[in-house]
């Protein structure tokens, strides 16, 4: 029976011993200021939080100013693995809202850059389908574009 316990609380002081000197791992909070997948944003930074099509969130910071205002909610903490929100309802009822996400749910965390070109109108292009607008006005209805009528003799 001795021998039995003895060896039962070795294995366990080994077991032990490999726990606390193992390195530590993303899931374990560690110090050193990495904050992991959200690193890069800063307390106090507006983002956009919205759903994705599965109910996960979606986190996005924007560098254009035409799509800055959709940055509603504030980055109030930020720990290792979660961010918290704040949202404050300014234009509706003035309630605050405040959100904790956890890195393990969150779905996308992007930033949208500024871009360079000015939007253009698109054009449909000669024969699309799907434009309403005729292309050719020479074609009569009931014929193909592009094509010549063959001649009677």
């Amino acid at each position: 029976m001795n021998a039995r316990l003895m060896a039962a609380c070795t294995i366990c002081a080994l077991a032990l011993a490999a726990f606390c000197m193992s390195p530590q791992i993303s899931a374990q909070p560690g110090g050193g200021g990495a904050r992991g997948i959200f690193s890069s944003l800063k307390v106090g930074q507006m983002v956009e939080y919205r759903n994705d099509a599965w109910g996960s969130p979606v986190l996005t910071t924007y560098e254009d100013e035409e799509t800055r205002v959709l940055m509603r909610h504030k980055v109030r903490e930020i720990g290792a693995d979660y961010v918290a929100l704040e949202f404050e309802d300014r234009e509706g009822t003035g309630a605050v809202v405040e959100s904790r996400i956890s890195a393990y749910r969150l779905s996308i965390l992007a930033h949208v850059g500024k871009t360079t070109r000015k939007p253009t109108k698109s054009v449909p292009a000669a024969g699309d389908p799907l434009s309403d607008k005729p292309t050719d006005k020479s074609t009569k209805p009931g014929t193909k574009p592009g094509t010549t009528p063959k001649k009677k003799t």
